[in-house]
């Protein structure tokens, strides 16, 4: 059994962390199975940092490989009260219902009280190279405390889609959607060697296309590529009114060219969305190819170069349709291939019910 220590004193959170990793085949130990005393100095800029500095102090100490996180609540309209420093707001106020009155009076009167969650983990391997995996939780700030369930800020923090704060729903619910269990989600594919699924867009030029598609990223964990030149802003309002605000918590990457796509993701299996593809998407065993896939999408006018397309075309992909249609739209391509390749996978990751508002719902 490999053994893997979690950078935590905080016994609940190891419990949770003992849940999810055991049934991977991992033996869980803590700071006090290895005999760690020291105290960690905190002082880093942003989650990440922080969440880097615990791995990298405890793994250097035990040679293990370590899991720490770093996690809070920021608020827009007051920045600097929370942030890395959540845990140590208002220490002169022990409990956390003081510290939720505070917050309250300190938002009276306050139009914009968008607020959101972040969690980072990292995690060094057995080699020492370290990985950082980040959720977020978008919400508001309640204008009262609801609920009796979760900690911390739980009872001020409004989650629109359930339309109540997090405390007010079961424990469950809530790690279905929350900060940290989005970026336990990202590290148990890592330990999982489970193949990362990826969106490229090349030289898109419709911004509600890609909007779409960033939703669609969003909701299925898959990453996305951007090869520039672009055809608009990421801040241009037909992007934000797509994609809603998972824009967000979506993971985007932006390259000048082709070129440099390549290079920088030099191992993975690339399969191209053409008109010009010889086989539909269901006709490829992706999950034979034992690495991370790349489906590549042309811009609107003109798709993908063929100089790239003849390189790759054992890979190239058509969506079958009448003989006298050219094309789908994009973002629906993008949606039918990503989930064909989802299913393929048996939806590794994702939730097959409802969470937001319970799998019975419509039976009551």
């Amino acid at each position: 059994m490999k053994q893997i220590v979690i950078a935590t004193t905080n016994k609940g959170k190891l419990v949770e962390m003992k849940e999810v990793l055991e049934p991977l085949g991992y033996e869980v130990l803590s700071l006090s199975d290895i005999n760690y005393c020291e105290e960690i100095e905190e002082n880093g800029q942003t989650f990440e940092e922080n969440a880097l500095l615990k791995a990298k102090a405890v793994y250097t100490f035990c040679h293990i490989p370590t899991i720490s996180d770093d996690s809070g609540l920021i608020i827009d309209v007051l920045p600097t009260i929370l942030g890395v420093k959540s845990a140590r707001f208002m220490e002169e106020e022990p409990s956390y219902e003081g510290k939720n009155r505070a917050i309250l009076k300190m938002m009276e009167g306050k139009e914009n009280r968008r607020a959101r969650y972040i969690c980072s983990i990292a995690y060094i391997d057995e080699k020492g190279e370290a990985y950082v995996y980040e959720g977020v939780m978008e919400g508001e700030i309640a204008q009262n405390m609801t609920g009796t369930n979760g900690f911390g800020y739980d009872p001020i923090f409004y989650y629109p889609p359930f339309a109540t704060t997090v405390a007010d729903v079961s424990l469950q619910q809530k790690n279905q959607v929350s900060h940290r269990g989005k970026a336990i989600a990202k590290l148990v594919a890592h330990l999982k060697h489970s193949t990362k699924i990826n969106i490229v867009l090349y030289e898109p030029e419709i911004p509600q296309n890609t909007g779409n598609i960033i939703r669609t990223c969003m909701a299925t964990n898959i990453a996305l590529h951007l090869i520039e030149p672009l055809g608009f802003s990421l801040d241009e309002k037909q992007i934000k009114r797509c994609s809603m605000d998972y824009i967000k918590e979506a993971s985007i990457t932006v390259y000048q060219n082709w070129q440099e796509f390549e290079e920088k993701n030099k191992n993975g299996a690339y399969f191209f969305m053409t008109r010009h593809g010889q086989k539909a998407p269901s006709e490829f065993d992706f999950k034979s190819y034992n690495k991370d896939i790349y489906l590549v999408l042309g811009k609107e006018s003109a798709g993908i170069p063929k100089e790239i397309l003849k390189n790759h075309m054992d890979t190239c992909m058509r969506l079958p349709m009448v003989a006298n249609a050219r094309s789908l739209n994009l973002s629906n391509c993008a949606a039918v291939v990503a989930y064909e390749v989802l299913r393929q996978f048996d939806y590794e990751l994702l939730s097959k019910t409802e969470v937001l508002k319970g799998k019975d719902w419509i039976l009551k």
